[in-house]
């Protein structure tokens, strides 16, 4: 999308493919085609207009509702994710914050990720990687901040995220930067 006389949108649609192995206690895989809004979290409103039954003030077939997501409600959620990555890095990104996660539909919400790539202050690279988990039968939340997303991290797991699986685990998260 162009905004008229200007520069792109950049927020998308991405399309691609969940997939899921569990090898212990029984084994179970799934694969499950997704689509998912990849959010200027600046363009969110703009966005939201595009369509009649997409809204990120009111109930709609599709909304963008701030309490689903990080930090408190009242808060700007892109300043929410800057300054946790300040908390958690020492560094501030000054730049655009992008986030991939499912939105309210039809007035449920599953959301067991959200992902948010934070941009410098020039748009030029990303300084830092959110991946806001969270637990839907406990209510539980825990976001993992990477400074380097481009590389392979393991990191401790600290949410119960599934009754299978006990706390004494590591993730092992990739984040490529969403391109075209």
């Amino acid at each position: 999308l162009c905004r008229s006389g200007s520069a792109p949108v950049r927020s998308a649609i991405f399309e691609g493919t969940v997939f899921h192995r569990r090898s212990l206690p029984v084994r179970h895989e799934f694969t499950q085609r997704v689509a998912l809004p990849l959010l200027d979290l600046d363009e969110v409103d703009e966005v939201c207009s595009y369509h009649p039954l997409w809204s990120s003030h009111r109930a709609n077939a599709v909304q963008f509702r701030r309490a689903d997501f990080y930090g408190p409600p009242q808060q700007p959620l892109a300043e929410a994710i800057r300054d946790l990555v300040e908390e958690r890095t020492g560094a501030r990104p000054e730049g655009s914050v992008r986030m991939l996660a499912h939105l309210r539909t039809w007035g449920w919400l599953f959301n067991p990720i959200a992902c948010y790539w934070c941009w410098d202050a020039g748009d030029g690279a990303v300084q830092a990687f959110v991946a806001d988990v969270t637990s839907t039968p406990w209510h539980g939340r825990h976001a993992y901040v990477l400074g380097d997303p481009g590389a392979e991290r393991c990191v401790d797991k600290e949410l119960h995220v599934s009754p299978f699986l006990s706390m004494d685990q590591r993730y092992r998260i990739t984040a490529p930067v969403p391109d075209e």
